[in-house]
């Protein structure tokens, strides 16, 4: 019994004991922060000192930067000094003492809480943004947590910390348009092998002084169909200042051939370290490329599409590469145009013929053809089966007139007007079939041997050798008579 009764004694305090542990623990003071930044962003918390509860001062943590030490342990110490130093060797990557827990990334009411149990002088830093942004400045928040009251009074182990109002972003765009297109708006034009296009590209600036980019590149991709030219002008915003090649940024390029070309518009380190770029909202880049006999006849499914995906008839494309500090691999994409080219099919038939019967098409006759913006081929040539293909045309009007007609055949001189509109379609009023322009002649008629055409000349002959034989008889006589 006795040894029962112990036995129960012992269980009773044990669990006395472990009923009071929780308690003892809620004894010690907690200390929390409610941090308001911006949905997406992470922060981070660094302990950058303690409170020396003996001498009633903060003392630096052993690992800070030298500036934030000073910043911390003066006297009387500023919150602000303190807190410019921590973002200004946050921003050297210097060390800003301890970090404590993990990185929180704010939800969507843009607030993370922090917690601790050492009384001490914080940092609260961004250190992540969402994708899809770009900073042009951040910064920190100081803060204390300490079982002291604040100047106002205020409790300072459960403390509000704003740090939203620092956060300046924004979401970069960039686009591509074409100048002066044939199609009514800005993604699709018409134009003929050997045309020049316009293009115009845009990005939107990011960072500051203070935030500065370390890498910014507008790229432009254009498809085989494509040949990159030049660029003509790089400037900030709506033309106000014009950058210069060389100093201002650089042109590379790439691929090229068969292949895709990748032009590279990158501006430099020193145009990137100024104000003038950071004070702009857009960076614009005018560049030219020509079509090229690579370039591709028709449209295609989807063509309508301004995706940068997508990437199916003479595109041209552009995106925006840069770096900063919480973003090292930025890549912006753009959209795509697109420029199209169409073709024009000439059928020469014998117009006595019905069509699949021998010699029904017509080889050897020659055209001129013209068209919009001065288009003249004055050497187009029918084939063995009547037919002659222009390739890498435009829309628009196109007129077709014979200059020599096949051999054996009479000259057809009349003007023959074909419309190409801008899905490629040809047509043209009675005499195109099934987008063929289809041209009739008619044969040279030769007089018959031995027929009606020999007797009117025998006559005529004749005649003629009648009259010459009276005109000498009268010549004769004349003589005579004198």
């Amino acid at each position: 019994m006795k040894t029962t009764k112990r036995v129960l004694a012992v269980v009773l305090t044990a669990l006395m004991l472990a009923m009071m542990i929780p308690f003892a623990v809620s004894a010690d003071s907690t200390y929390t922060a409610t941090i308001t930044a911006k949905e997406g962003y992470t922060i981070t918390v660094y302990r950058i000192g303690t409170y020396d509860n003996a001498n009633g001062v903060y003392v630096a943590d052993s690992n800070v930067d030298s500036t934030i030490k000073t910043a911390v342990e003066a006297v009387p110490a500023s919150a602000a000094d303190i807190r410019t130093a921590c973002e200004a060797a946050q921003k050297a990557g210097k060390n800003l003492g301890t970090q404590e827990g993990s990185a929180m990334t704010a939800g969507t009411n843009g607030t993370v809480t922090f917690g601790t149990e050492t009384a001490g002088v914080y940092f609260a830093a961004v250190t992540g943004k969402p994708a899809g942004k770009t900073v042009k400045a951040t910064g920190g928040s100081v803060f204390y947590l300490t079982t002291d009251k604040g100047p106002n009074n205020e409790d300072m182990t459960n403390i509000q910390v704003d740090i939203s109002g620092k956060i300046d972003d924004g979401t970069p765009t960039v686009d591509k348009k074409i100048v002066d297109g044939d199609m009514g708006n800005d993604y699709q034009t018409t134009a003929k092998v050997g045309d020049d296009v316009k293009f115009l590209l845009r990005a939107s600036t990011m960072g500051s002084t203070t935030e500065p980019v370390t890498k910014y590149e507008i790229k432009d991709t254009m498809s085989a169909g494509l040949t990159f030219k030049e660029v003509t002008s790089v400037y900030l915003d709506s033309n106000t200042t014009t950058l210069t090649a060389g100093t201002d940024y650089t042109v590379t390029t790439s691929g090229g051939g068969t292949a895709p070309t990748d032009v590279t518009i990158a501006l430099t380190a020193s145009k990137l370290a100024t104000n003038g770029f950071y004070n702009a909202a857009n960076v614009y880049v005018e560049l030219v490329a020509t079509v090229d006999s690579d370039a591709i006849i028709g449209r295609a499914a989807n063509d309508d599409a301004i995706a940068y995906t997508n990437t199916t008839n003479n595109y041209n494309k552009d995106s925006l590469e840069y770096s900063n500090r919480y973003e090292p691999n930025g890549d912006i994409k753009g959209n795509t145009v697109h420029v199209y080219t169409f073709e024009l099919n000439i059928l020469k038939y014998d117009s006595t013929k019905q069509e699949g019967q021998t010699g029904y098409g017509l080889s050897g006759a020659k055209f001129t053809v013209t068209g919009p913006n001065n288009y003249s081929n004055t050497n187009v040539v029918t084939s063995s089966n009547g037919t002659a293909k222009l390739s890498g045309l435009k829309k628009g009007s196109y007129t077709i007139v014979e200059t020599e007609p096949p051999k054996g055949f009479n000259l057809n001189n009349t003007p023959y007007t074909v419309e190409i509109d801008a899905n490629g379609n040809v047509t043209g009023a009675g005499f195109v079939v099934d987008g063929v322009a289809k041209i009739p002649n008619t044969p040279v008629v030769m007089p018959d041997s031995g027929g009606q055409g020999t007797m009117v000349f025998t006559i005529v002959g004749a005649s003629l050798i009648a009259c010459a034989g009276v005109l000498f008889i009268i010549v004769r006589k004349k003589k005579s008579s004198k």
